[in-house]
């Protein structure tokens, strides 16, 4: 091991990283982390995922497979910051504590944060407002995003568990009501697989 690389790091900067980086992971035989990444930049030339991060850029989803358009479109957009800006997702603390927060930076980890809120003074999921993002884009995937939830959860119920379907979301709505709850996961079951959850029959264990 190269005892040099004890002082290597002094700016915390990206061409650090990398140097630093491709002396580790050749001693150990890995991948440099940023080969990865550059493959998965090589996605963004396809039309698909063109498409798809126009979709993240507005938070305007079309809603086949909304969570994992969702999920993806993020996954993609955090993968190109990486990329850009490895010293960042690295040293977070120095970046962000001792003066050299730059307003790239800031703009990144604001990019990044998480997709939806709670709060530490009552229950539920809020949506997050989001620079360049107009609120009502965001409100209507924050619904079509829980609403697929409830979904999965059903269908999870349904091929998994036994006995009656369950249908709590305490955690999701600030004022919760049971018959809220349970009107919200029959319509949305319902839309998808044109039956209602009270037309199961419940059979005995055998």
């Amino acid at each position: 091991m190269n005892r040099a690389l004890k002082h290597a790091i002094t700016d915390y900067s990206r061409e650090e990283y990398i140097q630093v980086s491709a002396e580790l992971t050749e001693y150990a035989g890995y991948d440099h982390p940023l080969s990865a990444l550059i493959a998965i930049a090589e996605w963004g030339e396809q039309p698909a995922v063109k498409a798809l991060m126009e979709e993240h850029k507005t938070f305007e989803f079309r809603k086949i497979n909304l969570p994992i358009r969702v999920f993806l479109s993020h996954f993609l957009s955090f993968s190109a910051d990486r990329l850009e800006h490895p010293e960042f997702f690295c040293w977070p603390g120095i970046w962000k504590t001792s003066g050299g927060s730059k307003p790239d930076r800031t703009a990144v980890w604001l990019r990044h944060l998480s997709l939806f809120a709670d709060r530490g003074d009552k229950p539920g999921v809020y949506p997050r407002r989001w620079p360049g993002r107009d609120d009502r884009a965001v409100k209507d995937t924050f619904d079509s995003f829980y609403g697929s939830m409830a979904l999965y959860d059903l269908t999870r119920q349904w091929i998994l568990e036994e006995g009656a379907f369950v249908r709590d979301y305490k955690w999701l709505f600030e004022n919760y009501s049971q018959d809220r709850a349970d009107a919200w996961a029959e319509d949305t079951f319902q839309q998808v697989y044109g039956i209602s959850l009270s037309d199961f029959r419940i059979l005995p264990a055998v």
